[in-house]
This record gives C-alpha cells, sequence and structure tokens, in this order.
C-alpha cells in the first residue's frame, strides 16, 4: 500500500469533481471513509458509487462527473501499488 491518508487527501483537493472550498474537515472525512473502503478490498467500481454519494450543497455536479470515475480509479491505483509495482 503506497497511497496514505495525505495521498488520498491531496488527490481529492485535486479532483476536478470536487469544489475548491471543501473544507479540511470534509477532505478528511471523505479520505478517512475511501481509505478504509480501500482497505475492505473495494473495487472501482465500489469506490465511485461511494464518491458519487458524497452531496455537497455547492457543487451537486459530482454525482454526473466523469471526474468522480477518475478520483476512484486514481485511488484504487495508487493504494495497490508498492515502490517495485502493481500489487498481484
Amino acid at each position: 500500500m503506497s497511497l496514505s491518508l495525505e495521498g488520498l487527501r491531496r488527490l481529492m483537493r485535486g479532483s476536478t469533481g470536487l469544489p475548491d472550498n471543501m473544507s479540511e474537515t470534509e477532505i478528511r472525512h471523505y479520505s478517512m471513509e475511501i481509505l478504509r473502503r480501500l482497505q475492505r478490498g473495494e473495487d472501482v467500481e465500489a469506490l465511485e458509487v461511494y464518491l458519487r454519494g458524497i452531496d455537497t450543497s455547492i457543487n451537486r455536479h459530482l454525482r454526473l462527473s466523469a471526474a468522480t470515475s477518475d478520483l476512484a480509479y486514481r485511488a484504487h491505483v495508487l493504494f495497490n501499488t508498492t515502490a517495485d509495482g502493481p500489487l498481484r
């Protein structure tokens, strides 16, 4: 596992599907939940379903955004990658 909580927070911050003004508390909460789901072995599709459920009062377009798929995929790949390459 090479994805840390801090790395996931940076990944979420850079996602075009999330509002720029999400609070650190919101980012931390969602990052911790995504990390827990990855640790339980959830796949990209399950992560995407969770991410689509994130409802913010600022940007409700996350549910329909391609950025949701991208964020789920990137988090999954980073979590399942070591310094030597992908986990098998």
